[in-house]
């Protein structure tokens, strides 16, 4: 029948090409595959390998900030000829022109500029200086230093300056040793003419007029004994001797002394 004819012959051509696909796959697995050298850099100049462009001002002013923080100085012409930075200035009018046109970004640090003279006082500095040492002034530092226009950042590098920073501390210190003593008085002033009993006994103290628990007799007896020690050891027996007696017939010395 022409219909199983057909149906058959399909059968046939489908078998056929899985054979042939078949016999295919066998061949290309049979097929050894070429070998591969590895891939190296054998015989390439990497001294023609295109090197990366640096900025010279951020690397200068980079090392700059390193070095000062380091060495507490600005580096000089020869530090720099050691740094082996490239694009460095060929001549010293182009080194001064270029110290000139980075001095604002070195303030911005905190590091003084070039040429600036030894003792010189940054005068953003000073002005933060005299609001953080006012008692008065209860703003936090970041609110004082912004009113003057410093930096957290700016601040701290400053203190790293010697120079800046022994001003900071006198001015620290004159706070505790007058302005405080000072406060102290006004308020202990206060607290007596209020009728505070503390205050005066306080004050009675402090003016050597009325100390109740200190023994003035174990105090004068201590002061002697030491006294005879350091004479014992500096002068010949008889003459300790005659100072010993001598103090026994002095009429300054209490009678209870005496007998100790």
């Amino acid at each position: 029948m022409p219909l199983a004819e057909d149906a058959q012959s399909f059968i046939d051509s489908i078998k056929a090409f899985q054979n042939k696909t078949e016999t295919k796959t066998k061949t290309e697995t049979s097929i050894e595959k070429p070998f591969l050298e590895p891939v190296t850099y054998k015989g390439f100049d990497f001294t023609k390998w295109p090197k990366k462009k640096l900025d010279f001002r951020k690397e200068a002013i980079t090392f700059i900030e390193v070095f000062f923080f380091t060495h507490n100085r600005l580096p000089v012409l020869q530090d720099f000829k050691q740094s082996n930075l490239e694009g460095q200035p060929a001549n010293l009018s182009d080194w001064q022109d270029f110290l000139v046109s980075i001095e604002e970004s070195l303030s911005n640090r905190g590091i003084p500029p070039y040429e600036t003279p030894q003792a010189y006082l940054e005068p953003k500095f000073v002005f933060a200086v005299n609001s953080i040492v006012n008692p008065h002034d209860k703003r936090t530092i970041p609110a004082k230093l912004k009113e003057v226009e410093l930096s957290t950042k700016q601040w701290t590098a400053l203190l790293r300056n010697p120079v800046h920073l022994e001003y900071y501390q006198t001015r620290l210190n004159a706070i505790f040793n007058e302005d405080a003593q000072n406060d102290a008085k006004v308020a202990l002033h206060r607290m007596i003419v209020g009728g505070d009993l503390q205050a005066i006994k306080h004050f009675h103290e402090m003016q050597n007029i009325y100390r109740p628990n200190q023994d003035t007799n174990q105090l004068l007896i201590t002061v002697l004994k030491t006294v005879m020690e350091i004479l014992a050891m500096h002068v010949a027996p008889d003459v300790l001797g005659k100072v010993a007696q001598a103090l026994r017939q002095s009429e300054a010395i209490p009678i209870e002394m005496k007998a100790s």
